[in-house]
């Protein structure tokens, strides 16, 4: 299934990979080598630190394409208190980065990526908030996406526990991959995997009917066991819009001022290429 899993990130720009297990390191730089070999392919990646309170640890790793007007020009794990005192917050700490684009309407965003642990997702997500708050204050970028496996749904958050989340409840926070999508392969119907945008710059860059749920099995024709096979999530998408040229012609006026008298200017305005985002969850 390793050429499914190729074929399917290759259609994003700016990818995030959670629950990386594997201790040396190889399987997702394997998996980055291989993704470059395909044509075409040029992807750096960073990554965060083994994160976890018990023997379990996680790493998230983002990647993005080269040559796209992308980078990633800081990164950092959010301090949510001390794990040997039992003093924090999270399962797994937010991996939070700076992501540049010079080709989209929105040119500075924060990326927070975050893989709630199931018994604690509601706590976790209301806590979330406070990492919102903090990459804002460090940066002093207001557009900011959280993305990752949230556990946002079913069981591990029921309905009646929104009302006490706010990163749910304020208006600030839009949640674009709403509570009646299924972001898993198995036979459950849960929206565990959400994107939660912030700032008026990053929604006015959403292109409409472009957040979705990527469904690889049917695209695919996969068997279930197959499906499983690459991954028990569907990744999530969204894409940003490209930001359009400004025209360095210079106009005249019906007098022929503000130029070459008599002339008009020629120019094109020409539109840079779009930005595509996209959460996985794949275990490596």
């Amino acid at each position: 299934m390793i050429m499914v899993l190729l074929q399917v990130a290759e259609r994003y720009d700016v990818l995030l990979i959670q629950e990386i297990r594997d201790v040396s390191g190889t399987a997702i730089n394997s998996f980055l080598e291989q993704l470059n070999g395909r044509p075409g392919n040029n992807y750096s990646m960073v990554i965060s630190p083994r994160l976890g309170r018990t023997t379990s640890k996680e790493q998230y790793a983002f990647l993005y394409r080269n040559g796209a007007g992308l980078s990633i020009t800081e990164t950092y794990t959010y301090d949510d208190g001390e794990e040997s005192n039992g003093t924090d917050t999270f399962e797994r700490e937010p991996y939070v980065v700076k992501l540049r684009s010079q080709n989209t309407v929105v040119r500075d965003l924060v990326l927070i990526a975050c893989h709630t642990s199931p018994s604690q997702a509601r706590y976790e997500i209301a806590a979330l908030e406070n990492v919102y708050d903090d990459g804002v204050r460090r940066w002093g970028i207001k557009d900011v996406l959280i993305l990752g496996d949230l556990n946002a749904d079913c069981d591990y958050v029921p309905r009646s526990a929104w009302n006490n989340i706010g990163l749910r409840t304020d208006r600030k926070f839009s949640w674009l991959i709403g509570d009646k999508n299924d972001t898993t392969v198995t036979s459950t119907h849960c929206a565990y995997d959400r994107f939660v945008a912030s700032g008026s710059s990053l929604l006015s860059a959403v292109v409409d009917g472009s957040v979705q749920v990527y469904d690889f099995q049917s695209q695919y024709g996969l068997t279930q066991s197959q499906a499983e096979a690459v991954s028990d999530h569907f990744p999530i998408e969204l894409e940003l819009a490209k930001r359009r040229m400004q025209p360095t012609g210079i106009v005249t006026d019906k007098n022929g001022g503000g130029g070459q008298a008599g002339r008009k200017a020629d120019f094109i305005i020409r539109a840079l290429g779009s930005l595509i985002i996209t959460s996985w969850l794949l275990t490596y």
